[in-house]
């Protein structure tokens, strides 16, 4: 007897970047809007904490790119 082999159904191309777009908007604005509610608390003139919360969301973003496109 012969085992059969189970194959797992790949998602589709569409699926697979639009959700990889959509964790990348959802991790850039979770960082933004932090950042900017810090900046609130802090009462600072210059709004460090968005600028940082927006920079790092976007690093975070693309290095979550990169490790979805090697897989």
């Amino acid at each position: 007897m012969s085992a059969k082999v189970l194959k797992k159904k790949q998602p589709s191309s569409f699926y697979k970047y639009t959700s990889m777009a959509t964790k990348m908007m959802a991790i850039i604005l979770v960082f933004t809007f932090s950042g900017k509610y810090s900046d609130q608390l802090t009462d600072l003139d210059f709004p460090a904490f968005t600028l940082i919360g927006a920079l790092l969301g976007s690093f975070l973003a693309i290095y979550s790119m990169i490790r979805d496109l090697n897989k």
